[in-house]
């Protein structure tokens, strides 16, 4: 018994520890990348963020 919570808590961190290294490299990757947005004028969002849509 000691052995299978071992091995699930085990797993649980490897699976954890891969899920945070691809999600900082995905996060590092964007910040780089511009990305293609479309703006519709008027769709209620406020102008800060279309200003920085624009950018």
């Amino acid at each position: 018994m000691a052995a299978s919570i071992f091995g699930r808590a085990l797993r649980r961190q490897s699976t954890t520890l891969f899920l945070a290294r691809t999600l900082s490299s995905a996060a590092a990757a964007s910040a780089t990348t511009p990305i293609r947005a479309t703006l519709f004028p008027g769709d209620g969002i406020g102008p800060e963020i279309a200003e920085s849509v624009k950018q």
